[in-house]
């Protein structure tokens, strides 16, 4: 029996919402510009969910870039709030479980960070005039007990601090991609997490042994455990030659294990812009203990991964039509793919429209259920992204 047939999904018209029962269901929201969700959270209260992401909307002259919506767990819209601009957005949205709700991101290359309840009125809203950060789409927030823990980019560090922003501590990475071993402009990160050990996991990618070259692009994957009290280092890793590009996007743990999902370009004869997803799997001490790949003959992204029980869940999409990537509807699809903790037993997923599709998110919700966040060019005619809000069963 295939475990891992677990939807059908229902299409619908563009822009509408698709109304199902609440077991699973699927949303098209905003296909009228360049829009990505990119984080959800599901309410503290259990009603429902908050996902955040890019919408360019304008209102009274006024061009924002990131939109709040609040969904009820059928899916429906309940509320939604536009705010940013050019060079202010709003990306990760993040909670404690508690009453917390931060939304982090970027005001004019510095961190900018809103608080919010559950009805998406603003509770703070904070700009840190002393703390750079230029990468407008990754500025991520960690809990720690009542502290926060602040990754920024460009350049990348990790910050602690308290409930009301006294900075404990301030560290970059120390890593072999820049000449003076700190983590300059040639590295950044993608996902971190908090172990549950007392440790906080980072992963990205960096410019190895050069200064950045757009031309060739090459980049290396990287790993990095902290201390979450102290933020010391306790290790950094590179996984690739230094010649290519490796990147590692998001990274989870299960079973006292670390695995990571991002892609490379593949080495089977093909034009070298062709990729395959990559999975990595590492010890807590930083030990890369195997990495494997998959995709067809074209190119595919490992955007996310989650657990479920004893298996790993990645998303991302796909171009090719053979191999494990078999059932392409045009241009690119989504997909969903599952293995388990050894990276065997492949189980592979391929779906959407013959425009182009793309997942960005899985959040696992509990109950034996996944959303997937991505995002869908419904549009035959024009160019437009719209936000693609996916309710699955895991099995």
């Amino acid at each position: 029996m295939n475990k891992f047939i677990f939807f059908v999904l229902l299409l619908s018209a563009a822009g509408c919402q698709v109304e199902q029962a609440s077991d699973t269901w699927e949303t098209d929201l905003y296909p009228d510009s360049n829009n990505i969700p990119r984080s959800v959270i599901s309410l503290p209260s259990g009603d429902g969910y908050l996902v955040l992401g890019q919408k360019f909307t304008e209102i009274d002259s006024i061009q924002h870039a990131s939109a709040l919506v609040k969904l009820s767990q059928d899916g429906k819209v309940l509320k939604e709030t536009f705010f940013g601009g050019d060079r202010a957005r709003l990306v990760n949205i993040s909670s404690d479980g508690t009453n917390r709700i931060v939304l982090a991101g970027v005001d004019d290359g510095k961190l900018w960070i809103r608080r919010v309840d559950e009805d998406l009125n603003v509770v703070s809203d904070t700009v840190f005039s002393e703390l750079e950060a230029q990468d407008l789409y990754y500025p991520k927030v960690l809990f720690d007990g009542n502290d926060l823990i602040v990754l920024l980019n460009a350049p990348l560090r990790l910050i602690r601090m308290t409930d009301d922003y006294r900075v404990v501590w301030n560290k970059m990475i120390r890593n072999e991609f820049c000449n003076d071993g700190t983590s300059g402009s040639y590295i950044m990160f993608h996902d971190a997490f908090l172990d549950g050990k007392g440790n906080i996991v980072v992963t990205g990618e960096g410019h190895p042994f050069q200064e950045h070259d757009e031309e060739n692009y090459n980049y290396d994957a990287f790993f990095a455990q902290l201390d979450v009290v102290t933020g010391k280092q306790k290790w950094f890793r590179a996984y690739g030659n230094g010649e290519g590009y490796v990147v590692s996007r998001a990274i989870v743990a299960m079973n006292d294990k670390y695995y990571a999902t991002g892609m490379a370009r593949n080495n089977d004869g093909g034009p070298t812009d062709y990729f395959d997803v990559y999975v990595y799997c590492l010890a807590n001490n930083g030990e890369l203990l195997w990495a494997k790949s998959f995709g067809g003959s074209d190119t595919e992204w490992g955007n996310d991964l989650e657990v479920f029980e004893d298996r790993l869940k990645i998303v991302g999409y796909t171009r090719s039509s053979d191999g494990v990537m078999s059932g392409n509807n045009g241009n690119a699809d989504f997909y969903v793919a599952s293995m388990n903790a050894a990276g065997e037993d492949l189980e592979v997923k391929v779906f959407g429209s013959i425009q182009n599709d793309e997942l960005n998110t899985i959040e696992n919700i509990g109950g034996g259920h996944a959303l997937l966040l991505g995002n869908s060019n419904l549009k035959t005619s024009e160019y437009g992204n719209a936000w693609k809000i996916i309710k699955v069963k895991d099995h």
